[in-house]
C-alpha cells in the first residue's frame, strides 16, 4: 500500500488540479493494548484486516480515482470525491465492528475488553478495538498544501478519538479555528469551590460556547463520567490536594480518560506546591497561570486543539 511520498504527492495533485476532494485520516483504538497482549504477529494481521476494508470500501461504493494510504502502523488515509467520502465512512466502521470481535479470544470478546499495562505499567482495562475517521474537504476552506491537512488531522484527531466506539467526524469549518459547533460538542469538567471570582469567570467560559459541568468535589466530579466523557478538565484555584489526587487516580483507571488534557488554572493552589506536577498521577498536559479571563480562554482554546 502506498506509503507516506506517494500519500504527499497524490494531495499536491488534487491541489493542482484544483478539484473538490475529501481527504480522510483513518485511526485505530486501542491497537497498542491489543498488540501487547496478543503479540506483533496477531497485530499485523489487524493491520492486514484494517488495510482490505478501505480497498474494499472504495471498490465497492467509492470510485476508480479514489486513493488509499497507509502512513504507518495502524494510521492510514484516504482520499475520495466529497460526495462518496459518508457512504465510504459508513461502510468501514459497519465492516469494521462487525469482524473485529474474531480477532480476540472468546473471554475477551464476552467481557468487551482485554486487560493490558499502560506506558506506566499499570494494568488496566482497554475496550475491543474500534475505528475512527477524521475526515477533511476543500468545499468550505481552500487547502494549499499537505501540511495543512496534518495540521488540520491534528487538531481533531484527539476530539474524533474521545469519543466511545467507532465514529466518522466531517470537519466542515470554513477555517482553522474551533466555531460554535464543535463547542456545542465539547464538555468540560470543572472542580472548583464556588465563591464570587470562580463563577464570574464560569459565565465568562460558558458565554463561549462550552458545555460546563461544575463540580465542588472529586465525587461529584467523577459522577458525571457515568453520562458523559468531558473533552477537558479544569482544576481550580481552590481545590485541596485530596481532592485532586482523588480525581487524578480515577482517570488513572482508564487508557480513554488518562489521555484528557487537565488544565490547571491558577500556580496559587496547593497543588502547585508538588514538588513535580506529575507526581499528580496522570498524564494529562498542564497549564499554570493565575486567573486572568483572556488568557484562560486561549488556554482552553488551545487544550481543545491539542
Amino acid at each position: 500500500m502506498p506509503g507516506n511520498f506517494s500519500i504527499e504527492r497524490e494531495i499536491n495533485k488534487r491541489i493542482r488540479s484544483g478539484e473538490k476532494f475529501a481527504f480522510a485520516y483513518v485511526d485505530l483504538d486501542n491497537f497498542k493494548a491489543y498488540n501487547d497482549k496478543y503479540g506483533f504477529y496477531r497485530g499485523d494481521k489487524i493491520i492486514e484486516f484494517t488495510s482490505q476494508i478501505l480497498i474494499s470500501a472504495v471498490k465497492k461504493v467509492g470510485s476508480s480515482k479514489d486513493f488509499i494510504g497507509h502512513i504507518g502502523g495502524d494510521d492510514f488515509v484516504f482520499i475520495t470525491e466529497i460526495e462518496r467520502a459518508r457512504i465510504i465512512c459508513e461502510y468501514i466502521i459497519e465492516h469494521f465492528d462487525k469482524s473485529i470481535p474474531k480477532f480476540y479470544n472468546e473471554e475477551d470478546v464476552e467481557r468487551a475488553y482485554i486487560l493490558s499495562r499502560n506506558r506506566q505499567g499499570i494494568l488496566m482495562e482497554f475496550p475491543l478495538m474500534s475505528i475512527s475517521i477524521l475526515v477533511v474537504t476543500n468545499k468550505e476552506r481552500e487547502i494549499n498544501h499537505p501540511g495543512q491537512l496534518s495540521s488540520l488531522e491534528g487538531e481533531l484527531k484527539s476530539y474524533v478519538k474521545s469519543l466511545p466506539g467507532s465514529n466518522s467526524i466531517f470537519d466542515k469549518r470554513r477555517s482553522d479555528h474551533i466555531d460554535e459547533s464543535y463547542k456545542e460538542n465539547v464538555s468540560i469538567i470543572w472542580l472548583d469551590v464556588k465563591n464570587e471570582d470562580v463563577m464570574s469567570t464560569y459565565k465568562e467560559i460558558e458565554k463561549e460556547g462550552y458545555q460546563i459541568y461544575f463540580s465542588e468535589t472529586s465525587t461529584e466530579a467523577i459522577r458525571v463520567f457515568s453520562s458523559l466523557k468531558p473533552y477537558l478538565i479544569l482544576v481550580g484555584s481552590n481545590v485541596s490536594l485530596i481532592e485532586a489526587y482523588n480525581m487524578f487516580n480515577f482517570l488513572n483507571t482508564s487508557p480513554e480518560l488518562i489521555r484528557i488534557p487537565v488544565l490547571m488554572i491558577s500556580p496559587d493552589s496547593p497543588l502547585s506546591e508538588a514538588s513535580n506536577i506529575k507526581e499528580l498521577g496522570t498524564d494529562g498536559e498542564y497549564f499554570t497561570k493565575k486567573v486572568n479571563i483572556k488568557d484562560l480562554l486561549y488556554k482552553i482554546h488551545q487544550a481543545i486543539d491539542s
